[in-house]
């Protein structure tokens, strides 16, 4: 681009010189056509000759000017062509660096091509293989690393769990125990009399001390008026101790030998009454399709409807909290319903079904790879996997019983909880011979 610049600049000059060169003569007609009407005027009074010697002046002087631009314009020209075989030379100095680098990376890649080459058959695989060996190793690192962090998380968890358990139950029973022991651990027997009171404590005591010593709860006898307090913290003496007292005020012999004898009177009631109510709790669900209602409530009915006792016709109907607890014997009756159901298989699920979920649950756990056996234990309540020690390690195997369980929540439904026990053993064998 300068190159042609340069050119056309050296145009333009060389076109003013040929004009300036050709300028003399137009000036001296100019001059002569211009003196002749002076001269007629006789307003001129130079002479000719001295016109002719400027105008020389001035042409001496243009050429002068013509030879200072023709030899700048020669300057301009040998610096343009020594710019332009710098520019040439700069750019072929360019092209073979180019050439030489696109060599260079082409050496390089053949010289990685080669090593890898070499390495491949040092080491008897491809890289791809190696590539995979790489990737599985490291899933293995990762794999470790996570069953690591899981254990440690779960240790933390249940130390933490523990301690904030701890603590909220000591501050529960901090703030509440006071009060839920007045309310749960005291019975009151009604009084007609505080006559009644002293017969009750009897000569020297005697009386007061008999009771207490059968039934192991304190009888307080204080200013309450028309009242005696039973205080124990077992409800079944508490309540053997009422039946025994409200037996001994009905009958009005109250003595050390006629103390003894109500009081086994009472506990063959209570415990007649708790057999009884728990034998019988559940059989509302007989007849629950002739009567409409839960069967506990159909229970009890039917239990006042055949002359059973009150107290057991109450611990039949609230065993399911249809109606409020309000003796022993029902609330008796309440936990020993909660224990029978809660053993496994204990509840009313037909054959099939129960071996169908034990085949689930085995199903579930056998898929995982390096699983060996799978035993279902105690009605389903348990899985025992057992691993091939030589595919699965520790870690691996912390994860597998954590993928066991995560499937098991998914794809079944069961009440309460399953226990996921990976076992995985090692063996070391020799024989000496």
């Amino acid at each position: 681009m300068e190159i042609v610049l340069a050119a056309l600049v050296a145009a333009a000059v060389a076109v003013a010189v040929v004009l300036l060169i050709h300028r003399p003569g137009a000036v001296q007609a100019a001059a002569g056509t211009v003196a002749t009407p002076e001269r007629a005027a006789g307003g001129d009074s130079r002479p000719a000759g001295a016109t002719r010697e400027g105008i020389e002046e001035e042409l001496v002087a243009r050429r002068t000017e013509i030879a200072r631009l023709e030899e700048r314009l020669r300057a301009k020209d040998q610096s343009l062509g020594i710019q332009a075989g710098e520019l040439d030379e700069r750019e072929r100095s360019l092209a073979d660096r180019q050439r030489n680098l696109d060599h260079t990376r082409e050496e390089l890649k053949e010289a990685k091509r080669d090593q890898i080459r070499e390495l491949e058959r040092v080491a008897g695989l491809s890289a791809a293989q190696a590539k995979q060996i790489m990737m599985r190793e490291l899933e293995d690192e990762l794999r470790h690393d996570s069953a690591r962090l899981v254990r440690q998380v779960e240790e933390e968890t249940r130390r933490d769990a523990d301690r904030r358990v701890r603590s909220i139950l000591s501050t529960v029973m901090q703030r509440v125990a006071s009060g839920h022991a007045v309310e749960t651990t005291v019975s009151v027997v009604e009084l007609k009399s505080d006559e009644l009171k002293g017969r009750i404590i009897g000569r020297e005591g005697r009386n007061i001390r008999s009771l207490e010593t059968l039934t192991g709860i304190d009888f307080i006898i204080d200013d309450t008026p028309g009242a005696v307090l039973l205080s124990g913290f077992d409800g079944v003496r508490r309540e053997i101790a009422r039946l025994t007292l409200e037996r001994l005020l009905q009958d009005g012999r109250i003595h050390p030998a006629r103390i003894e004898e109500a009081y086994h009177q009472a506990k063959s009631e209570i415990d007649q009454h708790i057999a009884r109510a728990a034998l019988m709790h559940d059989i509302g669900k007989a007849v629950s399709h002739e009567t409409e209602g839960p069967h506990a409530l159909v229970g009890g009915e039917l239990a006042r409807r055949y002359k059973e006792t009150e107290g057991v016709a109450h611990a039949m109907e609230s065993h399911h909290n249809e109606v409020e607890p309000q003796t022993v014997e029902a609330v008796i009756v309440q936990i020993v319903d909660a224990l029978s159901g809660a053993r496994p298989g204990a509840r009313g699920e037909s054959l099939e079904q129960y071996v169908k979920r034990l085949h689930e649950l085995e199903a579930i756990a056998t898929r995982h790879a390096g699983v060996e056996k799978v035993y279902a234990m105690h009605a389903g309540r348990e899985i025992r996997v057992i691993v091939h020690p030589e595919e699965i390690d520790d870690d691996e195997a912390a994860l597998l019983s954590h993928r066991i369980a995560r499937d098991v929540e998914k794809e079944l439904e069961y009440p309460g909880q399953i226990k996921v026990t990976v076992i995985r053993e090692s063996r070391a064998t020799d024989y000496a011979k």
